[in-house]
């Protein structure tokens, strides 16, 4: 229950989560989750790149998720790390690498841009007791129809290891 996954992606220069009339200013990448969960699939991993400001090309980058097991206050939510400001790549290709060992109370998930760490987190739920598999989704770009400017992102190079692999170690 070890796999490692290395995306090569690209954000235009002017990309941007200005989406006029709605709150969507944000998306989610690199998300992993159990498709045996009933319901909502649970627990639920994402990478998720927002646009706090969106008059500002200023991003935030998080790592969160949802799980079967509610918190105290009913929430099913997690955050479980963020960067604020992240100084999110555009105009370029940039590798992100993702290592995930899946367990019912101590699993791993780290994160790699470019080579460097930006998340390692330890010792969280990423498995469900009857869960025997699970499902990735690379990119989610959400969109509305109103938005006027059609919102692009490109991936090349998907490589899934099964086992823990250093970012460009394979």
């Amino acid at each position: 229950d070890e796999a490692s996954v290395s995306v090569w992606m690209y954000f235009p220069e002017d990309y941007n989560q200005n989406v006029p009339g709605i709150n969507w200013n944000w998306h989610e990448f690199l998300v992993l989750y159990s498709h045996d969960s009933p319901g909502l699939p649970r627990p639920y991993l994402r990478l998720i790149v927002s646009q706090p400001d969106i008059t500002k090309k200023e991003f935030k980058i998080s790592l969160g998720g949802r799980d079967s097991v509610k918190k105290a206050n009913g929430s099913d939510g997690y955050l479980y790390d963020e960067i604020n400001p992240f100084d999110f790549p555009r105009g370029r290709w940039f590798n992100v690498h993702y290592y995930l060992k899946r367990h019912n109370t101590d699993g791993v998930v780290k994160v790699w841009i470019d080579g460097n760490l930006v998340f390692d987190i330890n010792g969280v739920r990423t498995k469900e007791a009857t869960d025997y598999g699970y499902k990735m989704t690379v990119a989610k770009l959400y969109f509305e129809t109103s938005e006027p400017n059609d919102q692009f992102i490109w991936v090349d190079d998907l490589s899934i290891y099964r086992g823990y692999v250093e970012p460009g170690g394979a």
